[in-house]
């Protein structure tokens, strides 16, 4: 790849105040995991004792999401090692495996509100080149929002994180990231989003412009599916494989519930610790049938409100 040349030095990055970490702790973090190299000199960091450290309070008693409703993150943490890197020496990075999608996207508008101020942007980790130059290899979309907005003044200095490694290294890393990992499933996805949703405080719309893969809408449907299960936990122990149901059939359980009476979710619950009981087992169409729940996506083989057996 031609690379340009800048006028920016190395010594023109603009290190954060920050504690070194040690040899061993480099080695676990996730990014570096297995290519810090062993003769790296690293001052290890006082470590205070145990019994020193304040520990987190619990949240099980955490205020309704509607009483401190945010409508931005914090400033993400600064990471061991941060420097500031001008956005004119940051460049694409070769053999990035999203070298050939889409530039941008409608879903990066929540990216480009963030880039007007870089400061609230989680680091780029980057691979450096020489010559001043380093190639994006975690950030590609955040970069490519920060170039739109100030695409007239690229010595905007931007967070960084440099990768302690070989660019071979780089490479694996970044396909240990995208192929060694079991993808979430939907209804996983669903609980972290709740949970940010639930412990920050942040609107729902806040929470789309941070994750550019979602819109408002699927935000609001995660969140409500997420609360389904926990409401009704009994309901969701009958399928076969609960942790791989869609976000489809929780909005439609959470919407009939949403209809009916008081008594009716009554019965519902104790009709479901009943079959529970009996060793019952439902796919997902299976169950909104069995409860008479509209809009199933997929007719069960059996007739409406007889029960499947389970393998037992």
């Amino acid at each position: 790849m031609e690379k340009q040349n800048t006028s920016v030095s190395e010594s023109q990055l603009k290190p954060l105040d920050l504690p070194q970490r040690s040899q061993d702790e480099h080695k676990d973090s996730p990014e570096i995991k297995k290519s810090y190299p062993e003769d790296s000199p690293i001052t290890k960091p006082a470590v205070k004792p145990q019994d020193e450290i304040e520990q987190p309070q619990l949240l099980n008693n955490a205020p309704p999401v509607s009483e401190a409703i945010k409508e931005e993150f914090d400033r993400p943490p600064t990471e061991p090692g941060e420097v500031w890197v001008p956005l004119s020496s940051l460049q694409d990075w070769e053999y990035h495996c999203a070298v050939m999608s889409r530039r941008s996207d409608v879903a990066d508008a929540g990216l480009l509100a963030t880039a007007h101020n870089p400061d609230m942007m989680r680091p780029l980790v980057v691979i450096k080149l020489g010559d001043d130059l380093y190639a994006v290899k975690d950030g590609r979309r955040r970069v490519n929002a920060l170039r739109t907005v100030h695409h007239n003044k690229m010595d905007t200095k931007v967070r960084c994180v440099i990768f302690v490694g070989t660019e071979l290294q780089a490479v694996e890393s970044m396909c240990d990231a995208v192929v060694g990992k079991v993808a979430k499933t939907q209804i996983e996805m669903a609980f972290a989003v709740n949970n940010v949703h639930r412990v920050s405080g942040m609107s729902q719309k806040a929470i789309a412009e941070r994750y550019p893969a979602l819109k408002k809408d699927q935000v609001s449907r995660m969140i409500k599916a997420a609360r389904t299960i926990e409401d009704f936990p009994v309901v969701f122990d009958l399928l076969k494989e609960p942790d791989r149901v869609s976000i489809d059939a929780c909005v439609r359980i959470h919407d009939h519930m949403k209809k009916v009476s008081d008594e009716e979710v009554g019965a519902f619950v104790s009709r479901a610790e009943d079959l529970a009981a009996e060793g019952v087992s439902f796919t997902p169409g299976e169950l909104l049938d069995a409860f008479d729940i509209e809009g199933s996506a997929k007719k069960s083989q059996c007739r409406k409100g007889r029960s499947v057996r389970a393998d037992r």
